[in-house]
């Protein structure tokens, strides 16, 4: 079975959001993506509301005892 493939730029005109966006969403791991040649490929299926808002738990600095 083969999965719908989109760049970038579709995605974020589907998500309605900004090109870094995706690409910081691709890095973090929310959206599935691989690159071939110079263009970045994004899988469709991945492209979801609860991919673009999902949020990392950022981890406090431990204070100094």
């Amino acid at each position: 079975m083969r999965r719908e493939l989109v760049t970038q730029k579709e995605a974020s005109e589907h998500l309605r959001c900004s090109v870094k966006t995706i690409s910081r969403k691709i890095r973090c791991g929310f959206i599935e993506a691989f690159k071939m040649g110079n263009k970045v490929l994004v899988y469709a299926d991945t492209l979801t509301e609860e991919h673009l808002n999902a949020i990392k738990p950022k981890f406090f600095k431990k204070s100094k005892p």
